[in-house]
């Protein structure tokens, strides 16, 4: 598997190529795409990835899945820099960290929240508003309902978690009188 630091030093670079022509938004689209089709296809990483395979056969399914994919040039590119870079097996792993990098230059931030019920859309445009005066960024909100939770929410912004649930709020009650 490859290193998560190795995909983000592609995702920069590609992100260093793309931001300037206007064309991220596209490649993030394509690279998303593809990775789709390399989860549902397996055996696909397993060509990229057999030594035994000669390179001019791994140019020709690769030059296929562009075509069928009608990828632009910027991606078509790209994938055929990972194919002879060896990289093109960790395709997935790349275009996540693609997509995390140009969300990172857009100043968006993805945020889970976790409630015990669905949230009211008045409770969703207040939290969203909170989060993005909290974080200073634009808050992408994706609502997951945890029913063992007794209340309130637990937001997750990348590796912090603001916990406001109930359940927090009552172990925090309990250290406080076993002091």
């Amino acid at each position: 598997m490859i290193s998560l630091r190795i995909a983000r030093r592609y995702a920069r670079a590609l992100a260093e190529y793309t931001f300037p022509r206007q064309e991220h938004e596209a490649v993030r689209n394509e690279l998303h795409a593809l990775a789709d089709v390399f989860r549902e296809t397996p055996w696909l990483s397993d060509v990229f990835a057999n030594p035994i395979i000669p390179r001019a056969q791994k140019e020709r399914v690769l030059q296929t899945l562009i075509e069928r994919a009608n990828v632009g040039r910027t991606t078509a590119m790209f994938l055929h820099l990972l194919l002879k870079n060896y990289r093109l097996p960790h395709l997935e792993v790349i275009a996540r960290a693609f997509a995390e990098e140009v969300d990172r230059r857009l100043g968006i931030i993805n945020v889970e929240v976790c409630a015990a019920r669905p949230l009211r859309e008045a409770e969703r445009r207040d939290l969203h508003r909170q989060l993005e005066r909290l974080t200073g960024k634009i808050v992408r909100m994706r609502e997951v309902v945890d029913e063992r939770l007794l209340g309130g929410i637990q937001a997750r912004l990348d590796s912090e978690v603001y916990d406001g649930s109930l359940d927090a709020r009552l172990q925090t009650l309990r250290r406080q009188l076993l002091l």
